[in-house]
């Protein structure tokens, strides 16, 4: 049995999600002097495709994949803190990888804050910065 596993996303989930990522995000949003818009995170999350993760039949995260510019785009990823360093964010990287060439296309891409500590699972994966925007690097990777 594979220990983690997605499900679509509900429209009663979107609180939790926006909940998760408000607490997760709120260091970067501080050091960055970030906005966080409530709305603007409801609005695009209803595009692309979105799921909430689990891990172990316990619910761990969610993440948002989008199409954007002609690539597959990782809009979040968002892991409760008691499940990170478990391969979580590996899994459903790849995932999105997956469903970047289910679409036809042959590369994905991520923004990320300098001091975010999943820049090197990203490095690690092959995701190269092509970008500053924002104080975040846009990466990409060839598919």
């Amino acid at each position: 049995m594979n220990s983690i596993s997605t499900i679509p996303l509900t429209e009663e989930d979107r609180l939790y999600c926006f909940q998760l990522a408000a607490e997760n995000m709120k260091t970067y949003f501080e050091q960055y002097r970030v906005i966080w818009d409530r709305q603007k995170f409801f609005d695009n999350i209803g595009e692309g495709r979105a799921a909430l993760i689990y891990y172990h039949g316990e619910r761990a995260g969610f993440y948002h994949w989008r199409i954007k510019s002609g690539s597959g785009y990782v809009s979040t990823i968002q892991i409760e803190e008691q499940f990170r360093g478990k391969g979580i964010g590996k899994h459903v990287l790849s995932l999105m990888e997956f469903l970047t060439k289910q679409e036809g296309l042959d590369a994905i891409s991520l923004s990320v804050y300098p001091s975010n500590p999943a820049m090197r699972l990203y490095q690690s994966l092959g995701y190269r910065v092509i970008n500053t925007r924002n104080d975040a690097y846009l990466m990409t990777k060839q598919l």
